[in-house]
């Protein structure tokens, strides 16, 4: 009997040593998803800002060649004037 319920007993203690063994593998697979969502989001973040970065650079070169038409025109107006 003694020994029946020793074996019972350690079959219990093997039972919650492996129930906790599912746990921390549990938390450690949720860990590893949480950590793997966090990078992917910033590296989405990062190609937004990149993204929007390009976006200006394009407005702002098209910026400068808007204004350096303009200066072209109105020096070219300007000449013509003295000329004639």
């Amino acid at each position: 009997l003694m020994a029946q319920e020793e074996i019972e007993e350690e079959k219990e203690g093997t039972k919650e040593v492996d129930e906790a063994a599912e746990e921390e593998e549990e938390d450690e697979e949720e860990r590893k998803a949480r950590a793997a969502g966090e990078e992917a989001a910033a590296r989405e973040r990062a190609a937004q800002k990149q993204l929007m970065a390009i976006e200006e650079l394009v407005q702002t070169e098209r910026n400068y060649l808007k204004h350096l038409q303009l200066c072209t025109v109105t020096i070219h107006s300007n000449l013509q004037k003295l000329e004639v």
